[in-house]
């Protein structure tokens, strides 16, 4: 594992190399030529003839070939960066996985004084909410509490590494059981991620907030949605807008065809 992604992050390097290089070599040919076109500007405006004028049309067709191709160089290079970035998000998805894609943090885990044996104490967790059964100490890797221990805090956050992902999902899977406790089990998020669902459930409201594997999901008009980024989160609010703008102009002219039915009534009765 270690070797694949000592070799992803070397070509990420690699990649981010070359993108610096070819903005580089973007940057040098566009002052260079900026600067060749301003000095035959200059030399066509000194001339002051007829060739000069008759010249206007050379220069301004090599202005416009030149414009387009500094465009058409940077347009290459976004799709290059926008590629890089992908990449380089998965692979920071793909590297977070392999350390915590087994792991669970516990929250609300009574804060005991003196030593413990947090293992133990988790897997006391695990058996009084029947979260799975037969569950035993040799089913984790190692856990940790996430904040030092003191008299103060009453609970903290414990990290939970699971042998394998089948005891981890069994487990998350039946979180429900915890339900009217004050313990309660959330998956272990990048930062990227863990962003994007406080973002989420700004917006939304939390029941219809979730994450499954990594994933940051929303219910929405009985529709389930992967959110990857921002723009998904408002696109989704762009979309109730509108939808909101339809009811209401629905609503107007329901109201109107309405008053205009009360008042042909009305004068039929005079």
């Amino acid at each position: 594992m270690k070797k694949t992604a000592k070799s992803s992050t070397k070509g990420a390097k690699t990649s981010n190399s070359e993108l610096d290089s070819r903005v580089n070599a973007i940057d040098s040919k566009l002052t260079d030529g900026i600067s060749a076109l301003k000095s035959e500007l200059t030399q066509l405006k000194q001339k002051g003839s007829k060739s000069a004028v008759n010249n206007y049309d050379y220069l301004q067709k090599r202005i416009e070939d030149f414009e387009a191709e500094m465009k058409s160089c940077f347009n290459e290079l976004k799709l290059a960066i926008e590629k890089n970035s992908t990449e380089n998000e998965l692979f920071k998805d793909k590297y977070f996985r392999n350390i915590y894609g087994n792991s669970l943090i516990f929250h609300g885990i009574k804060n005991n004084s003196g030593k413990e044996d947090l293992q133990k104490e988790m897997c006391n967790v695990i058996a009084t909410y029947n979260l799975m059964e037969n569950f035993t100490p040799s089913n984790i890797n190692y856990c940790y509490r996430m904040s030092a221990k003191n008299n103060v805090i009453k609970t903290t956050t414990v990290v939970v590494n699971f042998v394998n992902k089948w005891v981890r999902d069994s487990i998350f899977q039946l979180k429900r059981n915890l339900k009217g406790s004050k313990i309660f089990i959330a998956e272990m998020l990048t930062k990227d991620k863990l962003d994007l669902l406080t973002l989420v459930k700004e917006k939304f409201e939390a029941k219809q907030c979730w994450t499954y594997n990594g994933e940051v999901f929303v219910l929405k008009n009985n529709q389930k949605t992967k959110i990857t980024c921002e723009t998904d989160v408002y696109k989704i609010l762009d979309i109730d807008t509108e939808n909101e703008k339809v009811s209401v102009n629905s609503s107007e002219d329901e109201n109107d065809e309405r008053d205009d039915l009360e008042a042909q009534s009305s004068g039929n009765s005079k």
